[in-house]
């Protein structure tokens, strides 16, 4: 890979991270709520966990349906409820936590990424990449 071409990928590297880090942070309804065997939603890390966490949001769901079902019982999906938290809730804060671990793992990998053209990037390109930075600063003033 040519200097240029480095340059050009550790900027639009940096653009992806700035980007990703200007995502702004989801607020959940089952935010304070601790799954039992799972945990708090925010402390979900990994695709994994999620999937444990959704199949026993699912499995609870299926339950209520079935006892609704056999007890001639008429309820909507909305009336569902795990933890005194609706069903729809748990499914929209999983989704959106399962979009933030990927992000999050983004991230991770572009700041790999960056770290390692930046340490392959000359002394005069770091110079200039400095330089430039501080005139887009001027230029905002």
């Amino acid at each position: 890979m040519k200097r240029d071409e480095v340059r050009a990928k550790l900027k639009d590297v940096d653009s992806e991270i700035k980007k990703i880090k200007a995502t702004p942070e989801v607020e959940y309804v089952t935010g304070g709520v601790y799954v039992p065997g799972v945990g708090h939603m925010r402390e979900l890390v990994s695709l994994q966990e999620l999937v444990k966490a959704h199949a026993i949001i699912i499995k609870t769901k299926i339950d209520l349906e079935q006892s609704a079902k056999e007890l001639d019982i008429e309820l909507e999906d909305s009336e569902f409820e795990f933890q005194n938290v609706k069903i729809s809730d748990w499914e929209k804060d999983i989704k959106n936590r399962r979009d933030e671990v990927i992000l999050e793992n983004r991230l991770s990998q572009l700041e790999k990424a960056s770290a390692i053209l930046t340490k392959n990037l000359s002394e005069d390109d770091l110079f200039e990449i400095e330089m430039d930075g501080i005139s887009n600063v001027l230029k905002t003033v």
